[in-house]
């Protein structure tokens, strides 16, 4: 379906001792002209994107797909506690980074893309659902090329942030940016190709799924914690092929994504399977083939 060449990006543990890591200079390193008042979500995008897109050939025509689960969570969780707790009318910056797209257009003017530019949230499948998004759009020709983040910023205080995400007291938490530059399938410098993502109304669905792969063939598979918890049978322990991958990270929304960039730079050759659920009880899987095992 597509071609993976090229991925990047950034990922942190939040440390509840040392607080959120300051992205300034790194944003500032990231970017071609220098930007005022953006956010932390939109620092983290240019962030990713631009280490994502380092060296690589870009179209100017490439379709661009965000996912996440909140976006600007940080900046929105001010601007309602200034209009709710405190009565301010928010800053005109601040209020308009709330909208999802807002660091859409920040990574866009940086690299020069013209074509699309779509925000997409799915839980913690939001990455699946970008990756969905700019499938449709290379297999109808729309673009040649697109360029897929997952995009999810922790906020103080961890605990709240926590209950937030539903995940359990105590959970480790994590945040991260992270970039795959895909374009249709045949590509010779490709790093790895995703063959198949589908969308699973409910475990039983998922189990099914599952039964259709090739028994013969070892596979990894990643899950989240989050969608860990979401799951109530052991369907996966039915398959004796399936193996476990652990990219060892946190808790946040864009674990799926991480996971597949770790996988990619593990050099193993199996292929891998990210499961990801999202807030309406579906799981969403994505199968991926690094280029050494064909």
């Amino acid at each position: 379906m597509l071609d993976i060449i090229a991925i990047g990006g950034q990922y942190q543990t939040v440390d509840p001792d040392q607080g959120l890591a300051n992205l300034r200079a790194a944003a500032t390193a990231a970017c071609r002209e220098r930007f005022r008042r953006i956010d932390r979500f939109t620092q983290m995008a240019l962030i990713g994107s631009a280490q994502c897109i380092d060296g690589a050939d870009v179209k100017h025509d490439a379709g661009l797909y965000i996912g996440s689960r909140f976006a600007s969570l940080g900046n929105i969780t001010k601007v309602h506690e200034q209009m709710i707790c405190s009565g301010v009318v928010p800053k005109p910056a601040n209020f308009i980074n709330t909208l999802s797209n807002s660091a859409g257009y920040f990574v866009a003017r940086n690299l020069g893309l013209r074509h699309r530019n779509l925000f997409v949230s799915r839980g913690d499948a939001s990455v699946v659902a970008a990756l969905q998004l700019a499938a449709m759009d290379i297999g109808t020709g729309a673009v040649s090329q697109a360029l897929v983040g997952a995009v999810d910023e922790a906020v103080l205080p961890l605990e709240h942030h926590r209950f937030r995400l539903g995940l359990e007291t105590g959970t480790e938490v994590g945040e991260g940016s992270h970039w795959f530059l895909v374009a249709p399938e045949g590509r010779a410098d490709s790093l790895a190709s995703i063959t198949d993502m589908a969308t699973l109304v409910d475990e039983r669905a998922l189990d099914q799924w599952l039964n259709q792969l090739d028994p013969a063939t070892e596979y990894r598979v990643s899950l989240s914690p989050w969608t860990q918890q979401r799951m109530t049978s052991s369907c996966l322990q039915n398959w004796p092929m399936l193996k476990g991958f652990d990219p060892a990270l946190a808790a946040y929304p864009g674990h799926a994504a991480g996971a597949l960039i770790r996988y990619l730079q593990s050099g193993e050759n199996s292929p891998l399977i990210v499961i990801a659920a999202d807030t309406d009880g579906r799981f969403h899987t994505v199968v991926t083939w690094p280029k050494a095992a064909f």
